[in-house]
């Protein structure tokens, strides 16, 4: 009966050592599914990890970008503003100009209206000059005519004195013979 019972004891034992080590076996499969399952976890995290330092690198150079981009559209305003103020300025610049030609323009026409009527006066006046030397030449002659005429006249008149006063002497010559 004692070996019996060992024998008994001893398949029992096999038996728990067999349904042990099954669930050793079992065990051990699951542990390696456990460690597939935590690399496979590990990976998804590694990879999840990198994605992340991506997007942040990203977001980095985005929010960098951003900021540059941000002082970039000051600088450009500020040239805007300098562009519009110099534009402001040319303008002015360009009115009085033209303020300044148009006063120079009414100038000159000014200038020439009064040199017109300079010139115009001017001929008035050598036109009455050129009438009154004609009108003076003119006079001259005729008096230049009247004297000539009086001197001839009066050479007439001192002949016909002389004559007379020659007739006279001869007479009185002749009255004392």
């Amino acid at each position: 009966g004692e070996l019996a019972r060992l024998r008994e004891s001893l398949e029992g034992q096999d038996a728990e050592s067999k349904r042990d080590k099954d669930s050793l076996e079992r065990l051990r499969g699951l542990l390696r599914s456990a460690e597939e399952q935590l690399r496979s976890v590990q990976a998804a995290l590694n990879q999840e990890m990198m994605e992340r330092r991506s997007l942040e690198t990203r977001l980095t150079t985005l929010k960098s970008q951003s900021d540059q981009d941000i002082i970039d559209l000051e600088r450009l305003r500020s040239l805007l503003s300098q562009a519009d103020e110099k534009l402001i300025a040319a303008n002015q610049s360009l009115d009085l100009t033209r303020k300044q030609k148009s006063e120079q323009e009414l100038r000159f026409s000014q200038e020439q209206s009064k040199r017109q009527a300079a010139e115009a006066r001017e001929k008035q006046l050598a036109g009455q000059m050129e009438q009154r030397a004609a009108q003076d030449a003119k006079y001259r002659g005729e008096q230049e005519r009247q004297i000539t005429s009086l001197v001839e006249e009066r050479k007439k008149h001192e002949m016909s004195l002389r004559e007379e006063q020659e007739n006279a002497a001869n007479d009185a010559r002749n009255k004392e013979q």
